[in-house]
């Protein structure tokens, strides 16, 4: 760290000669440009050298753990240093904006309205970032040509706004992170970018093929304003790189008709027939105009259909129209009859997959007005849905339960020890005064006993436990990737948990991902829960952070890992059935017995005779 401090004390005198020297021509009345901007050119190199060494001797401090005074006052010395960097800078800007005369300008010219002034706030610009897909590079390379091309800014300036401008990890950022963020540099770093990516014959190549692919994809029943959409956007982008209707038509206007319905070729073939035109003197060029001006129409047209059918319809017509259709799906349910008492089979609703109404899903009405793809994705996320609660285990109850799952805050972690290392489970309980460990765990690591405690836990509805006796042991317990690590002293148990509660999280998997959270248990895996930890130990490891995934879900970040906590209403319109077991009393009992009338209880009254008569009956046959 020695050599580092010395390297900064000579960068430091060096950067306040050129600095005072800056000083010195520019308050000059007649002052140089040229020798400014050389001075300055000095004044950002020393800047720059400061910066990095600066970086260094921080990292260093911290590593060798500095007290936190010391490392505050060398941050607070670099910034110096910067801030006078950027003063030169912004006093060479207002000389060369100023002109090498600096004739004062008359006071006359000076207008000033109060209309000119701006009063609205800009949003801030925020620079796209390219990730290496062909499709964004035009939209990449409009945005960032402006720093590209200005003079003002350095090229070691122009290279980290590059480096921002592009996706971590993707190809785009290690192509322009494979060379030194150098002056010399960042021209090939440009360059490079360019021959990859930005090449004129491939982006054409692309843009060809993206017409191609709406051909391929006619069969998938695409909607009319999509496909404009797409095919404005792709000729567009063939007309920035030079590709023009003149040169290309011939070629473009066959991908284009073709990419259509056939409902709107037709009407495109009967409206061509209908133009006052000779096809003689029609050339390609105006027939991909004729063509694309019809399709706006029609995409015009389609707009304003859909707004009159929406746009008069009311929470009152919508509810009388659900309340007919439940009517209708009311009538199709099945006629009770005694064969239902005979059945342990759930009786199935007719339900759509689309709209969830009593109906079949093909004579559905809103399915009808989506899109193929908008079916497919709907159908997909119900499908991801339905195993998320399928794929659970149930307890079967013999009453009706409406209850809502309970996620407890569990954890996986490490648990280390004399005789070596193993992952293990823990949950976090706040309702919980000590925190415990299985006995065998102990065993397992030979963890020393420290200590024995008589214990009586007090249960809720205030039932009480015999005392018994546990052994108090200190265990060693770390993150999975080893970036936190604890101590703290437990009590054995036998069993902490008959049985596993398991974490469902694909509901919200993408909610998580989008946040960047990384769940420390993902619910996988049949692991007993091995080490509780209590209201003692449980808040030195939270950390504050929290993340709020619906009313019932929150995620919660302790140093150990983030974990859910809350109820999980899985599904509120669950139906459960009630089964009724009907045992009959008979030594042999066969099924068509089941469908008989009296084994419902209706008999013939002719057959039903009292014990006295059949009495008699024996009696006279007897005698006979």
């Amino acid at each position: 760290m020695e050599k580092l401090k010395s390297a900064q004390k000579v960068l430091r005198s060096s950067f306040t000669k050129a600095y005072n020297a800056f000083q010195i021509e520019r308050k000059k009345s007649s002052p140089d440009l040229t020798k400014l901007q050389t001075q300055f050119a000095l004044i950002r190199d020393k800047a720059s050298e400061l910066g990095e060494l600066s970086h260094k001797i921080q990292d260093a401090m911290l590593d060798a753990d500095e007290e936190e005074e010391i490392l505050i006052k060398e941050v607070e010395n670099a910034d110096e240093y910067t801030a006078k960097y950027h003063q030169t800078k912004i006093e060479l800007s207002d000389l060369v904006e100023a002109g090498p005369s600096q004739m004062p300008v008359p006071q006359p010219i000076i207008i000033t309205s109060q209309e000119s002034i701006r009063v609205l706030k800009l949003p801030k610009i925020e620079l796209r970032k390219f990730g290496g897909e062909i499709k964004d590079w035009l939209s990449f390379w409009s945005t960032f040509r402006k720093i590209h091309e200005d003079a003002t800014l350095s090229r070691e300036d122009k290279f980290h706004y590059l480096l921002q401008s592009t996706v971590k990890d993707s190809r785009a950022f290690e192509v322009v992170n494979s060379f030194p963020p150098t002056a010399d540099n960042y021209e090939k770093a440009v360059e490079s970018l360019k021959s990859r990516f930005g090449k004129k014959d491939l982006l054409i190549e692309f843009y060809v093929r993206e017409l191609l692919k709406l051909v391929l994809n006619k069969s998938k029943n695409i909607s009319l304003i999509s496909i404009y959409d797409k095919l404005e956007t792709h000729l567009r982008a063939l007309e920035s790189l030079g590709v023009t209707t003149d040169m290309c038509a011939a070629m473009l206007f066959p991908l284009v008709e073709s990419s259509l319905p056939e409902e709107i070729l037709r009407t495109w073939q009967r409206a061509m027939a209908t133009m006052d035109v000779s096809i003689t003197n029609v050339t390609a060029k105006d027939r991909l105009m004729h063509l694309m001006a019809f399709l706006d129409k029609e995409v015009e047209s389609e707009e304003r259909i859909h707004m009159a059918k929406t746009c008069f319809e009311t929470n009152d017509d919508s509810t009388k129209s659900k309340d007919k259709k439940k009517l209708k799906g009311d009538r199709n349910q099945d006629i009770v009859t005694a064969a239902g008492l005979l059945t342990v089979k759930e009786t199935s609703t007719l339900k759509c997959l689309f709209c969830e109404e009593p109906h079949d899903s093909l004579h559905c009405g809103k399915a009808r007005s989506m899109s193929v793809e908008q079916r497919i994705t709907l159908i997909k996320n119900k499908h991801e849905q339905s195993e998320s609660a399928f794929n659970e285990v149930s307890s079967g109850l013999a009453n009706i339960s409406l209850d809502a799952k309970v996620f407890l805050p569990m954890l996986k972690v490490k648990l280390r020890g004399s005789k070596g290392t193993v992952n293990a489970r823990a949950v976090i309980d706040t309702g919980s005064h000590k925190s415990y460990i299985l006995n065998r765990a102990a065993e397992e690591l030979d963890y020393k006993t420290v200590g024995e405690q008589t214990m009586v836990h007090l249960l809720f509805g205030g039932a009480r436990t015999k005392p018994q006796n546990r052994k108090a042991c200190r265990i060693y317990l770390e993150h999975l990737d080893g970036s936190y690590k604890c101590d703290f002293i437990v009590f054995q148990q036998e069993v902490i948990c008959h049985s596993t509660p398991k974490s469902n999280n694909k509901p919200w998997k993408e909610a998580l991902r989008q946040n960047k959270v990384q769940l420390s248990d993902d619910g996988e895996g049949d692991e007993p829960i091995t080490v509780l930890i209590g209201v003692d130990i449980a808040g030195r490891l939270f950390t504050g952070k929290l993340l709020q995934l619906d009313n019932n879900i929150t995620a919660i970040e302790t140093k150990l890992g983030w974990t859910l906590m809350g109820r999980n209403l899985i599904d509120k319109n669950k139906e459960d059935t009630t089964l009724m077991i009907v045992s009959m009393m008979t030594e042999n009992a066969s099924v068509s017995d089941l469908w008989k009338l009296d084994a419902l209880g209706i008999t013939d009254p002719i057959e039903s005779k009292t014990k006295e008569a059949r009495q008699a009956e024996v009696k006279i046959l007897f005698r006979d």
